[in-house]
């Protein structure tokens, strides 16, 4: 599969697929006000790694990440307007 999805892709019945859609419509809706934690937790993450194989801080690596995340974000708001 393109996206590396692996759950049931063989439901063929419409309202299964609506209700299914629906769901995860919902989670989605209750995860989005915490994806900055979670990006935040992964960056964190990979600045430990960094570190370890550079020996420069966690938090210089995790200060240039966010920095970076914010220049992306801007960007983003930029193409959109």
């Amino acid at each position: 599969m393109r996206y590396g999805y692996k759950g049931d892709v063989s439901i063929s019945d419409l309202a299964t697929v609506k209700s299914l859609i629906k769901q995860m419509s919902q989670e989605h809706i209750k995860f989005r006000p915490k994806a900055y934690e979670f990006r935040a937790t992964y960056l964190g993450c990979i600045a430990d790694e960094l570190a370890m194989e550079d020996g420069v801080s966690a938090e210089t690596h995790f200060r240039n990440l966010m920095q970076q995340e914010d220049k992306r974000k801007q960007i983003q708001t930029h193409q959109t307007d």
